[in-house]
């Protein structure tokens, strides 16, 4: 249950969107051949980056955007039987807008 869980700063926990493992045909790829997907959608978000003198940045990313992320970015953490990904908001290269989505 994500709320168990309480980020900290500017970290957030991302579902991964999963990779294809098999080819249009059926034919089930090893997973040394599938890259790790960049894409996923936010689960939850921290309150902010706290700044040297106390003042904190809200988060520019918010629960349910789909994100892009930086390739070797995060921790994968399991969380209710679930693999996330921990990042923080400088890993996050952009939002994904519903205009652009496939």
């Amino acid at each position: 249950n994500m709320t168990n869980i309480k980020l900290l700063g500017d970290r957030l926990l991302v579902k991964v969107k999963s990779t294809k493992k098999e080819t249009e045909s059926g034919i089930v790829l090893p997973e040394s051949s599938v890259s790790k997907s960049q894409i996923g959608t936010v689960v939850a978000v921290g309150d902010g980056r706290i700044t040297h003198d106390g003042n904190i940045i809200p988060m520019v990313v918010e629960p349910d955007d789909n994100i892009l992320f930086d390739k070797f970015a995060g921790t994968v953490i399991v969380v209710d039987d679930e693999e996330l990904l921990l990042l923080n908001e400088y890993d996050v290269i952009g939002i994904i807008t519903k205009k652009y989505e496939n």
